[in-house]
C-alpha cells in the first residue's frame, strides 16, 4: 500500500490532470496511487486511459478509477465514502480542477468533512491559465511551470501520432530563400509538376517503386499535365535533385513541401516561446471517436509554453480567381474547425499562405472560425 493518493476529477479537458500529476510527481519520490473520479460518459470516451497513456513514463504510480453520477451531490459523496472505507492512505492530495461543478463541490465537501477525522488532506484547484492554488487546509499559490510535451498532449486526448521525425529536405537557410530564388521564377512549371504529381499513373508508379528515373518516362505520360519531360527534368535539376533517382517526397517538396518546411523551421529557429522539441512537421494522426476513427495529416503543430496546442495548415499559394480562392479557403477552414474540436480547450488554429490575401472578408471568415489567417504580407 502506498502512503499517498492523488484524487483527480475527470472531464473532457485532460491536460489539467496531466499537468497536476506531473507536478506532484516531482514533489515526491515515493510510490503514488492515482484515483480518477470519473463518469460513465468520460469512461466511454476513455479519458482516464488517455491520461494514463500520456503519463506512462512516470515511475512508481498505480492507477484506479471509480464512476459517479456527474450531477448527483449525494451519490458522488457516497461513492467516495465507499472507496475510502476500503482504502487507507496517510496523505490524500485532491485536485478538483476537472469534473462537473457538482463533482467539484461534492468532492471538496467530502474531504473537508473527512479532515475532522484524518490529517494530511490537501485540496487543490487550478483556474484556466492561472497558478495552481491550494484551497484547503490553508491557502497557497504555486506557479506551475510543468510543460507538457507534445507527445503527452496528443496522447492525453486519445490522439495517436505517427511520423514525428521532422524530416526536412532542405536546411533553414535554403528554405528562407527558396521562394525568391526558385519558386517565384518557376511558378508555371511547378503548376505543371503538381498536375503530373496528381496523375493516377504517377501515383501508381510510386506505390510500387521507391524512386523513378524521369529521363526514361514516356513523353506521352506528361501530356496529362500539359507539359513535357524536358520541362519537368529542368525543374527537378533547378532544385538540385538527381533526375534519374526521383523520390515522391522530392515532388512534394517542389509543389508545396518547401513552404511547410519553411514554416516549421521558422517556428523552431525564431519562436523563443516554443521548445523546439515540441514542434512537429507532417504529423499523421488518428483520433479515436467512440465507434470509429478519424485520420488526418497536420502540416505543422507545436505546443507553446502555456501548454496550448497550435495547429497550422500550410497552403503555399491560394488561387487568384475569386471563386477558386473562396472554395479553397472555405474547405480549409471547415477542415480545421472540425479538427479543432478534438484537441481540447487550449487550441489555436492557423492558416498560413504565401499568397497575399487582399479581401478582408477572408480574414473575417477565418476569425469567425477561431482561426488566424497569416498571409504573404505577414510572413
Amino acid at each position: 500500500m502506498t502512503n499517498t493518493i492523488l484524487v483527480n476529477l475527470i472531464s473532457d479537458q485532460t491536460i489539467p490532470n496531466v499537468q497536476f500529476i506531473k507536478w506532484y510527481r516531482k514533489q515526491s519520490a515515493e510510490n503514488l496511487q492515482v484515483l480518477f473520479v470519473s463518469t460513465s460518459e468520460m469512461e466511454r470516451k476513455k479519458k482516464s486511459l488517455c491520461i494514463q497513456q500520456a503519463l506512462a513514463n512516470l515511475n512508481f504510480i498505480e492507477w484506479d478509477t471509480i464512476q459517479v453520477e456527474a450531477n448527483d451531490f449525494a451519490k458522488i459523496k457516497n461513492e467516495l465514502e465507499k472507496y475510502f472505507e476500503k482504502k487507507n492512505f496517510k496523505n490524500k492530495i485532491v485536485n478538483i480542477t476537472g469534473g462537473t461543478k457538482m463533482m467539484s463541490l461534492a468532492t471538496y465537501e467530502f474531504f473537508k468533512e473527512l479532515s475532522t477525522e484524518q490529517k494530511n488532506i490537501e485540496i487543490f484547484y487550478q483556474p484556466i491559465s492561472k497558478d495552481l492554488q491550494k484551497i484547503f487546509p490553508v491557502y497557497e499559490k504555486f506557479s506551475i511551470e510543468e510543460i507538457i510535451t507534445l507527445d503527452e498532449y496528443l496522447k492525453s486526448y486519445g490522439i495517436k501520432a505517427k511520423k514525428l521525425d521532422n524530416e526536412c529536405l532542405r536546411e533553414w537557410n535554403y528554405n528562407k530563400q527558396v521562394y525568391e530564388n526558385l519558386i517565384e521564377k518557376n511558378r508555371e512549371k511547378i503548376k505543371e509538376m503538381r498536375d503530373f504529381q496528381n496523375s493516377s499513373w504517377l501515383k501508381n508508379k510510386f506505390n510500387h517503386k521507391d524512386f523513378l528515373d524521369f529521363t526514361t518516362i514516356d513523353e506521352e505520360k506528361f501530356l496529362v499535365a500539359k507539359t513535357t519531360r524536358e520541362r519537368m527534368c529542368d525543374l527537378l535539376t533547378t532544385f538540385e535533385f538527381d533526375v534519374t533517382k526521383i523520390e515522391e517526397k522530392f515532388l512534394r517538396y517542389i509543389t508545396g513541401g518547401w513552404f511547410e518546411e519553411f514554416v516549421y523551421q521558422k517556428i523552431v529557429n525564431e519562436y523563443s516561446e516554443v521548445n523546439k522539441n515540441n514542434v512537429a512537421l507532417g504529423v499523421e494522426i488518428t483520433i479515436e471517436k467512440q465507434e470509429n476513427q478519424v485520420s488526418n495529416e497536420l502540416d505543422v503543430i507545436y505546443l507553446d509554453n502555456d501548454n496550448r496546442l497550435n495547429v497550422i495548415e500550410c497552403k503555399s499559394f491560394i488561387p487568384t480567381k475569386a471563386e477558386a480562392q473562396q472554395d479553397l479557403l472555405a474547405d480549409t477552414l471547415y477542415k480545421m474547425q472540425a479538427l479543432k474540436s478534438n484537441f481540447g480547450l487550449h487550441v489555436q488554429s492557423y492558416l498560413y499562405t504565401k499568397t497575399v490575401v487582399e479581401k478582408e472578408k477572408y480574414f473575417k471568415r477565418a476569425k469567425d472560425f477561431g482561426i488566424k489567417l497569416i498571409d504573404g504580407s505577414k510572413i
